[in-house]
């Protein structure tokens, strides 16, 4: 038998409010959906259907940004990139 301390650790409940022991609503649409025993597979099917476009999963990928590190590059040698840019999107 769950807690009643447990703590509600998916990432669905954001899109959810408990209404009962074994009820929830969707904060979207306001449809309230079966949750026995606080259990999100229904809630999930539900955002996949109803809200496709609704992110319940975190995103656990490094940004690109993270692998980055500034560096300095001459000004002869920026200009020789941006002109090979320029190059290459001309082309494309």
């Amino acid at each position: 038998m769950a807690s009643s301390n447990r703590v509600n650790k998916s990432d669905v409940w954001r899109s959810f409010t408990k209404v009962g022991a074994a009820k929830v609503r969707c904060n979207l649409c306001s449809r309230e959906l079966a949750s026995p025993g606080g259990q999100t597979t229904g809630m999930h099917a539900h955002l996949r259907s109803k809200h496709p476009g609704v992110d319940t999963v975190p995103s656990k990928t490094t940004p690109i940004t993270g692998y980055m590190t500034s560096r300095n590059c001459p000004e002869s040698r920026s200009e020789k990139i941006s002109n090979a840019l320029a190059l290459v999107s001309a082309h494309h």
